[in-house]
């Protein structure tokens, strides 16, 4: 499969002076006195609100009680700006992308935060105006003509090597300075993966190797990638894959890259100015897959064919013996929940698609998949111990809903644990006045023990239109944050991110 043909398939002025004011309040905010106006939300504007006013940099420092062991800094990547002249993307996943960069250190917190300055956004703030449909939204007068040009670099991060990369899922990573944020340009390990897709995803191996995909639509292939830990291309291979239209995630374990795959498919009919969306429809009388591939030939060993299951985000993957296990979020309907993180953006009064944790039993001698469902409730954001990839893990966290509040906003307002091997689960409820964001695990530096550590992460209070970061005990979720600390802004509300000790 050479970049033409995936290329075929798919084929379907500086930022600060462009964005406003460098800083949105000096270089350093203060946190609002308990007496200042703040501007109240409501349900249904919860999520526009969160977008409203982005400046091009956030930056301020707070006391926090943070433990002396927890010290590094979080990177989270996410969407943030929506509208540029007359236009607003409509839909969550639209918005050009933000880094930010949360430092733990000294008994305070440091956050900064910048836009990302893809190829994309300088083009569109120099012509004043929108030069690409978004990723689900529709714009007239505009055309899909390559990835990049849809590239807004808005989901992960990895640091590499001493950079920082941004991550998208249908374009090059973006490299950014991981002091100030800056971006310093697209991230190129060959020439022959110049302009191939790399995951928003990548997972890194127990012994540094970090392995990644690209997804092509209408190629029916996967592109893979084995990178060294210093970040240099040691593989870049394609394996054929049914279902891979769209891919956001996979898991890897000791042997084996582990992709389940939808029947979500891609369609070059339409529209020129259709989103990327707009391009795909659910085949319902289709199969699902699952295709397991050998990390030491990047071939496949197993590809079988499944109910469909509908799916953003994996857990941790290991080996059994000839059995693979691997944890997944479940979607009831996929094309409603992208439906409905959409109309948030309109109207947040319409709760999170339905979802399940849903675990995978894999048998690779028989060929069949078997599925559990542990516990009820909607959920989302799996994350666990990193040091134990492809390992047996026993704690997953994720983002759970309070039942109380399933309906006023969508979104997520509790952390969960879930312990596999006691089935018992967890939750810290934030209040029904919060949207909760990915929190990640940090591991306690020395300690072997899987939740010694913490969980660090944002949430959104959209009535106030503050955010607020929490640092907790990973084994006590329950009993609430150690502490958490109010921000004297708003933050876009994001996507995923991962934490460096320093």
């Amino acid at each position: 499969m050479k970049r033409r043909h995936f290329m075929t398939g798919l084929a379907a002025t500086p930022l600060a002076t462009a964005l406003g004011t460098a800083h949105a309040g000096g270089p350093y905010w203060k946190p609002a006195r308990s007496g200042d106006p703040v501007a109240l939300s409501s349900p249904a504007t919860a999520w526009p609100n969160a977008f409203r006013e982005v400046p091009s940099e956030y930056e301020c420092q707070l006391p926090m009680r943070v433990p002396s062991q927890l010290r590094g800094v979080l990177y989270r990547n996410g969407p943030a700006l929506m509208k540029l002249g007359d236009t607003s993307y409509h839909h969550w996943l639209d918005g050009d992308g933000m880094m930010h960069a949360f430092r733990f250190e000294d008994g305070r917190l440091r956050h900064r935060a910048k836009m990302i300055a893809t190829n994309k956004l300088q083009a569109e703030q120099a012509a004043g105006r929108r030069l690409a449909p978004g990723f689900a939204t529709s714009i007239p007068g505009t055309a899909v003509t390559n990835p990049d040009a849809m590239n807004v670099a808005n989901i992960g991060a990895l640091q590499l090597n001493g950079e920082l990369l941004a991550l998208w899922e249908g374009g090059a990573p973006y490299v950014l300075d991981p002091d100030s944020l800056a971006t310093l340009g697209k991230k190129v390990w060959s020439p022959e993966t110049a302009q191939l897709p790399f995951s928003a995803h990548p997972r890194v191996a127990p012994d540094g190797t970090v392995w990644s995909f690209g997804y092509l639509p209408g190629a029916g292939a996967l592109a893979l990638y084995e990178l060294s830990p210093q970040g240099t291309l040691r593989r870049q291979a394609f394996v054929p894959a049914p279902n891979a239209d769209m891919v956001h995630d996979f898991a890897i374990t000791e042997r084996y890259l582990v992709f389940v795959l939808m029947p979500y498919r891609y369609t070059p009919e339409g529209e020129p100015s259709l989103s990327f969306v707009g391009h795909y429809a659910w085949q319902a009388n289709q199969p699902g897959y699952v295709l397991v591939v050998d990390k030491a030939s990047l071939t496949p060993v197993a590809q079988i064919a499944c109910d469909p299951i509908g799916l953003f985000h994996l857990g941790n993957a290991w080996e059994m013996g000839n059995t693979v296990r691997v944890g997944v979020v479940r979607y009831a309907d996929f094309t409603d929940g992208l439906r409905r993180s959409g109309a948030a953006m309109d109207n947040s009064m319409l709760p999170w698609s339905e979802t399940r944790w849903t675990e995978l039993e894999i048998d690779l001698a028989a060929g069949s998949v078997r599925t559990s469902t542990p516990f009820a409730g909607t959920v989302e954001f799996p994350r666990y111990d990193q040091r134990r990839t492809g390992q047996p893990t026993r704690y997953t966290y994720l983002l759970a809903s309070s039942a109380a509040v399933d309906a006023p906003v969508f979104g997520f307002n509790r952390l969960r644990c879930f312990d596999q091997q006691t089935g018992q689960v967890q939750d810290h409820d934030f209040g029904p006045q919060f949207v909760a964001e990915e929190h990640v695990f940090v591991p306690e530096p020395g300690s072997e023990q899987e939740n010694r550590g913490w969980l660090v992460g944002t949430a959104h209070d959209w009535v106030r239109r503050r955010t607020v970061m929490s640092i907790f005990d990973a084994a006590h979720v329950a009993a609430g944050p150690i502490d958490q600390v109010t921000l004297p802004y708003s933050l876009p509300l994001g996507l995923h991110g991962q934490f460096y000790s320093t």
